[in-house]
């Protein structure tokens, strides 16, 4: 048995570990592409081929694979309550100051750290929207220019 046998043999059956170990489809277009570089190998064609095959197999299973499976395997993905945030608005209760660190607001009912969306000075009482959530802060714009 070939050395590339064996290599292709072990990145199949390690891709599957890998793949049977976590819960969402990470590796198994490399399984597919090291499945079809051993059968490559077995015809005994050289390493470079069977590099190429490996990447344009996994390339494929990839671009083949990947939106079905962000639509199938994703599709009750429910947002935490931090999610829901993005798009509502808020009072700023502690001023946003990316100088020193500090901005609270309060949204939903709730007192939330927060940082402003473009590192500027946004004044108490007023009101923001929250674009996105970056770690425990949310990241707002005044409401007057959106």
């Amino acid at each position: 048995m070939g050395l590339s046998i064996l290599v292709w043999g072990v990145l199949v059956i390690a891709f599957l570990i890998v793949e049977g170990i976590t819960d969402a489809l990470v590796s198994f277009w490399f399984a597919i592409g090291s499945l079809a570089a051993l059968i490559v190998s077995l015809f005994r064609f050289s390493w470079q081929v069977q590099l190429l095959v490996f990447i344009v197999a996994s390339v494929l299973m990839l671009l083949a694979l990947r939106p079905l499976s962000k639509k199938y395997l994703h599709r009750n993905i429910v947002k935490t309550n931090a999610d829901a945030l993005v798009g509502k608005e808020g009072v700023v209760k502690e001023p946003i100051d990316p100088l020193r660190g500090s901005g609270r607001i309060f949204i939903s009912g709730l007192n939330w750290a927060a940082k402003s969306s473009d590192d500027r000075v946004i004044l108490e009482d007023t009101r923001v929207v929250v674009e996105r959530i970056e770690g425990a802060s949310l990241i707002v714009t005044p409401v007057t220019e959106r």
